[in-house]
């Protein structure tokens, strides 16, 4: 999982014409089969949310997604908006049924293009991947290739490090099967949020942040 500036050097590192989806991906935790098969039309910018129904297959097919959960409404950033809507507004293919995400042929993009033309690009930019032309195979083997599915990880660790949303919540943005999935891949970041929450509390109760308080007033 990247932390808020990786995310950032990450991002300014990318390559303009793949720095949309990678976005899009940091800040809705969206599978990149879902991207990929994201439509103008998935992207409800008056209600504001991203409609998740369809994935692009291994073979370049537009499908229904075969989870019932997996189907999901993921609230658009007002930031993220406005990207997705210069993003359009450059882009030939911006019809409702046009990919969202497409090649300068309209076609989708492929899987290993986008991972490797994109992020991959962009983190060893970033300085993010490890540096496969050393020999020092112990210097590599410190910092792992970051994988499209961390960014879903990073977006996730947000909801719930950041803005504390519960287990239900995040299931059901992430289009897991139920929320028990959630928490086993999470345990940590919930447990880390909690503790977090429970230390704040404390301090916040104790006789040494009234010496605060007392300073304050004084």
């Amino acid at each position: 999982m990247l932390n808020h500036g990786e995310m950032h050097v990450l991002l300014r590192s990318a390559v303009p014409s793949y720095r949309p989806i990678l976005v899009c991906a940091l800040f809705t935790g969206m599978r990149l089969s879902e991207l990929l098969g994201l439509t103008w039309r998935d992207i409800d910018f008056e209600a504001e949310v991203i409609r998740v129904r369809h994935q692009l297959s291994r073979s370049g097919e537009r499908t229904r997604l075969k989870s019932h959960a997996a189907v999901r409404d993921i609230p658009l950033l007002p930031q993220l908006a406005r990207l997705l809507r210069e993003h359009k507004l450059a882009s030939p293919f911006s019809r409702e049924p046009d990919f969202a995400f497409a090649t300068q042929t309209g076609t989708p993009r492929y899987y290993r293009n986008v991972q490797v033309r994109g992020l991959d690009k962009a983190a060893e930019r970033a300085g993010l991947n490890p540096d496969t032309g050393k020999d020092d195979k112990h210097a590599s083997d410190a910092l792992q290739k970051l994988r499209f599915h961390d960014l879903r990880h990073t977006f996730a660790s947000h909801l719930i490090i950041d803005l504390r949303i519960d287990a239900a919540q995040v299931s059901r943005i992430l289009g897991h099967a139920k929320p028990g999935i959630t928490l086993d891949v999470y345990t940590h970041l919930f447990d880390q949020a909690s503790h977090a929450d429970d230390i704040r509390k404390r301090m916040a109760d104790s006789a040494f942040a009234r010496l605060l308080d007392q300073n304050l007033t004084s």
